[in-house]
């Protein structure tokens, strides 16, 4: 870890750097998957700290999407650890008002919190009755955080790209289990329609819509 802070407060610029100590974490974790001292709560918060030291010193979130060893390390962590990264990543979108204006670097966004999206806490219906699964008040707050996001995922500039992030976005959303979605769909909608206004605006200056 303080190698890793080294490398993030002196040489910032250098993310190879940084690259090769999370190459190494990830390396050990591999080698001690079943040891039971790689789960433990003292290593599982250096994991944790080694994963939110580059959310919090590099200036762009998307710095750490050019970390190749970034995403392995991370989805190889335990729940509890995935979800952290997770909110932080999300936190740090929307407290700066982030936009991420690229197909690519919004499927990377979502790659970084995809557990908000698959994974969360639901409680099962008692056997033989009739009600749904619910989610947990933590999954549901989480939920929130995906729908404002939404509106973050954009192309000012070009409707065309525009509509790419959002098939993506919607793709990514959608994969969520049972009726989570429904807590994102609305502002899926309200996208959409505000990208066909866009469209509308323009249709006398593309000829495919003569």
């Amino acid at each position: 870890m303080s190698i890793c802070n080294l490398a993030l407060n002196c040489y910032p610029d250098k993310l190879d750097y940084v690259d090769k100590v999370l190459s190494y974490a990830k390396d050990k974790t591999a080698e001690f998957v079943n040891s039971p001292d790689l789960h433990s709560p003292a290593t599982q918060n250096n994991f944790l700290s080694l994963l939110l030291a580059p959310i919090s010193s590099y200036s762009s979130l998307l710095t750490i999407l050019a970390l190749p060893n970034y995403l392995s390390l991370l989805h190889g962590q335990t729940y509890a650890t995935r979800r952290s990264v997770a909110a932080a990543v999300s936190h740090a979108i929307l407290n700066n008002g982030t936009l991420i204006t690229t197909p690519e670097d919004v499927q990377g966004v979502l790659s970084l919190i995809s557990v908000l999206i698959k994974e969360g806490v639901q409680t099962s219906p008692m056997p033989g009755s009739n009600q749904r699964i619910l989610e947990s008040e933590e999954t549901i707050e989480e939920q929130g955080w995906l729908a404002r996001m939404v509106h973050l995922f954009t192309n000012k500039d070009s409707p065309e790209i525009d509509f790419e992030i959002l098939k993506v976005v919607q793709k990514s959303y959608w994969e969520a289990p049972g009726e989570r979605c429904k807590y994102t769909t609305g502002s899926l909608v309200t996208a959409g329609i505000k990208l066909i206004r866009r469209f509308k605006a323009r249709e006398h200056l593309v000829p495919l819509f003569r």
